[in-house]
C-alpha cells in the first residue's frame, strides 16, 4: 500500500470556520472547491484544488462504472460510491485537524 504524506499545520482550537469550509469543499466537490479557490490561506486553497480534482476524478471514473453496473446489478457503482463517501469523510476529518493530506495522484496536481 502507498504511504500517505501528512503535514501538520497548527490551527487554533475552537475554529469552526475551517470545518465549514472543508465540508463545503469536499461534500460539494467539484463545485464546492471553486468557492474557496481564491482564498488567501494556502491550506484552504490546496484543499479546494484537491477537492476539485477529486470530484472530477469521481465523475470520470463513475461514468464507465455505471455502464458496467447495469450488467452487474449496480454493485460496482455501490462500492465506488461507498469508497468515495469514506474518502470524503476522511479528508474532512484531516482538514479539520489541520493535517495536509496529499492524495497519491491528485495531491501532486493540486500543489502546482
Amino acid at each position: 500500500m502507498a504511504k500517505e504524506d501528512v503535514i501538520e499545520i497548527k490551527i487554533p482550537k475552537g475554529e469552526n470556520e475551517l470545518l465549514i469550509k472543508s465540508i463545503i469543499m469536499y461534500f460539494l466537490a467539484p463545485l464546492g472547491g471553486l468557492f474557496f479557490l481564491n482564498d488567501t490561506d494556502a491550506f484552504v486553497k490546496f484543499n479546494a484544488k484537491q477537492s476539485i480534482y477529486l470530484g472530477f476524478a469521481f465523475i470520470i471514473i463513475s461514468v464507465p462504472v455505471m455502464f458496467l453496473s447495469v450488467f452487474c446489478m449496480f454493485i460496482p457503482f455501490l462500492f465506488l460510491s461507498l469508497g468515495y463517501i469514506i474518502l470524503v469523510f476522511y479528508m474532512i476529518m484531516k482538514c479539520n485537524e489541520g493535517k495536509k493530506v496529499i492524495l497519491p495522484v491528485i495531491g501532486s496536481m493540486a500543489e502546482k
